[in-house]
C-alpha cells in the first residue's frame, strides 16, 4: 500500500482538495474494489497537486462528509460519525472508505446516482 505522506508546504484550498478527493472516490468506486490501492494512490496524487499533507486531506474529507449528508437528504442526527484516528494517513484512508459508503447511501435516499449527489455536495461546499 502506498503511504500518504507529503510535507505540507502551503495552505491548501480545502474546497479544491475535497473536490479532487471526491473525484478519486467516484473513480475508484467504479473501477476498483474497496481494498484496492486506487484510493491511496489517488489521494497521494491529490496531495501532491495541492502540496498538502494527510491532515489537510482529513480536514477536507470531514467537510465533504457534511456536504454529502446535506446533499443526500440524510438525517445528520442518525448518520454515523466516523472516528478519526490520530495518525492522519490512516484517518484519511478510513474516511475515504466511509465516504464511499456514504455516497452510496445518499444516492439511494435521493433516488439519484452518485455523480448527482457528488455535484450537489460540491455546490454546497462552494456556497459556504
Amino acid at each position: 500500500m502506498p503511504r500518504l505522506e507529503l510535507a505540507r508546504q502551503n495552505d491548501p484550498d480545502a474546497a479544491g482538495l475535497a473536490a479532487e478527493a471526491l473525484g478519486v472516490l467516484l473513480v475508484a468506486g467504479c473501477l476498483a474494489a474497496p481494498d484496492s490501492p486506487a484510493v491511496p494512490f489517488g489521494l497521494t496524487a491529490v496531495m501532491a497537486r495541492h502540496r498538502a499533507g494527510a491532515g489537510d486531506v482529513v480536514e477536507a474529507l470531514i467537510a465533504l462528509r457534511g456536504a454529502l449528508v446535506e446533499a443526500g437528504d440524510l438525517d445528520a442526527a442518525s448518520e454515523p460519525v466516523p472516528l478519526v484516528v490520530a495518525e492522519p494517513a490512516k484517518a484519511a484512508l478510513s474516511l475515504a472508505a466511509y465516504l464511499r459508503e456514504l455516497l452510496e447511501r445518499a444516492a439511494a435516499v435521493t433516488g439519484t446516482d452518485r455523480d448527482t449527489v457528488a455535484a450537489r455536495a460540491l455546490e454546497l461546499m462552494g456556497s459556504r
